[in-house]
């Protein structure tokens, strides 16, 4: 069962900058695990720094997402689109956010990534006949995702309303608007990145800021470090301190999308706060330093699963000098006894290629040592 082969976790960090100033942690993070349905869910949610009840937000966000996710596996099973997934490679299908562009929308087509992250976009006007089926199921796959995502707004947004009827009378303090009264729900803003992983297909949705990295095993242990795939793509939107978020007036349409019928042996999903501990003007560069982050954190997870790692790992991490101060979360899933047994292997890799490197090196040394031998007898050197 996939509720016994992965391990699980999660951890929200107060940041520093948050700390001294008497700040709450407006990051949240949640994990479920469903035996029943042979599911796992991992959920991340950074609250805007510049509202005042998005610590609540970011709290209502993880739970609307595991709550929705649950039922949203439950009512796929043994469905059309589930039966239709034998026509799916194996590769990750991905969907970005939709565009506006003359006061029309337009939707971005799904982009496929195989295994060797080559990116391929499917146009519905322009399909080679062998991939129509594939289409046309990926398709299917991420309209239900959209359904999904629209249930979690809702339920987000109807605990935003409860929760803000509940402290009308503590709200003086805070100096609202009526505009604030009228719709509450920037004052909860939060970002959510979500991530299920069930027996026959995964799946990652994302707005805002935050990052999702997977391992797949198709990656080749290289320099000590695993190879680890970024699939949800970047909205260009989100930059420094400006990010899409669940109180948009069209959130359902700032989402991003992927989903795969082959299980990633790790993802993480991890808030802005770990990003920005990575700085660099260059993308590819900090998208770099994260995956060498992750690969890191995997082994020590691996020699220790302790859950005082990661509190540990997330103050070092934003404390110190290159640190982002804001606060910092993590979850995540590890195919343990693979990740173990990827881990050994490349060691064993390693050695065995360090002990052919000191006999070729003895042997070459051995026959040095021989030829000066045999010159020296022949000059009558010795």
């Amino acid at each position: 069962m996939v509720t016994d082969k992965y391990y699980q976790f999660c951890k929200s960090v107060i940041g520093f900058s948050h700390r001294i100033r008497n700040l709450p942690c407006q990051d949240a993070c949640a994990i479920r695990k469903i035996k029943e349905q042979n599911l796992m869910v991992i959920a991340v949610a950074d609250g805007h720094g510049s509202e005042p009840l998005s610590q609540f937000g970011s709290r209502f966000a993880v739970e609307s997402a595991c709550d929705n996710i649950a039922c949203f596996v439950k009512e796929l099973k043994g469905s059309s689109i589930t039966k239709s997934f034998n026509s799916l490679t194996n590769s990750i299908y991905c969907r970005v956010e939709s565009k506006v562009k003359n006061n029309e929308l337009t939707y971005l087509t799904p982009v496929i990534l195989d295994n060797n992250g080559y990116k391929k976009i499917i146009d519905e006007n322009n399909i080679i006949k062998s991939s129509l089926k594939e289409y046309e199921t990926a398709n299917s796959f991420f309209q239900a995702l959209n359904n999904l995502e629209k249930l979690i707004i809702s339920n987000w947004y109807d605990k935003v309303i409860t929760d803000f009827s509940s402290r009308k009378e503590k709200l003086v303090e805070l100096n609202l608007k009526q505009s604030d009264y009228d719709n509450p729900s920037h004052l909860y803003g939060t970002t959510l990145l979500a991530s299920a992983v069930t027996k026959e297909y995964w799946f990652a949705i994302q707005i805002g800021d935050g990052t999702c990295f997977a391992l797949f095993d198709e990656n080749k242990y290289s320099n000590e470090l695993m190879q680890i795939n970024r699939p949800i793509p970047d909205d260009e939107r989100c930059y420094r301190n400006v990010t899409t978020s669940l109180c948009d007036s069209e959130p359902c349409l700032d989402f991003r999308q992927c989903f795969g019928t082959k299980p990633p042996k790790a993802i993480f999903l991890g808030s802005d706060g770990i990003e920005n501990s990575f700085p660099s003007e260059n993308r590819e560069q900090e998208l770099e330093n994260l995956r060498n982050y992750y690969s890191s954190l995997i082994k020590k997870i691996i020699n220790n699963k302790n859950s005082d790692l990661f509190e540990k790992e997330l103050k070092e991490l934003n404390e110190s000098e290159e640190g982002s101060g804001d606060d910092s979360t993590i979850a995540g899933l590890i195919h343990y006894s693979w990740i173990k047994s990827y881990i050994s292997k490349g060691d064993r890799t390693n050695k065995d290629k360090n002990k052919k490197r000191k006999r070729r090196y003895s042997n070459w040394l051995s026959k040095l040592k021989k030829k000066r031998n045999k010159n020296s007898k022949k000059y009558n050197l010795l």
